[in-house]
C-alpha cells in the first residue's frame, strides 16, 4: 500500500512537470515568444516587497534549454511508463 501511494506521489509530480514543460515548448514555439531568466525574491533586503528582475536569454542558451527540455520529456516519459 505504501509503495503505491509512493508511485502514485511521484507520477502526480512528474505529470505536473511535464504539464509545465510541454506548455513551455508550446509557447516557444510561436515565433513572436521571447524568453526570459526570472529572479524574483519576496526578501528585499528585508523590506517584504516583491522584487523580480527579467534578463533576456541569448539565442545559444534558449537552443540549450529547448533541447533539455526535450530530453526532460522524453525522460519523464519514461518514468511514467515505467511506473
Amino acid at each position: 500500500m505504501n509503495i503505491e501511494k509512493e508511485n502514485l506521489d511521484k507520477a502526480r509530480k512528474l505529470l505536473s512537470e511535464l504539464k509545465t514543460l510541454e506548455e513551455a515548448e508550446d509557447v516557444l514555439d510561436n515565433y513572436d515568444a521571447r524568453a526570459y531568466a526570472v529572479f524574483r525574491t519576496w526578501h528585499n533586503n528585508n523590506t517584504k516587497t516583491l522584487k523580480d528582475v527579467r534578463v533576456s536569454m541569448p539565442p545559444d542558451l534558449l537552443e540549450a534549454m529547448n533541447k533539455y527540455m526535450t530530453h526532460r520529456i522524453c525522460e519523464i516519459k519514461k518514468e511514467l511508463e515505467s511506473l
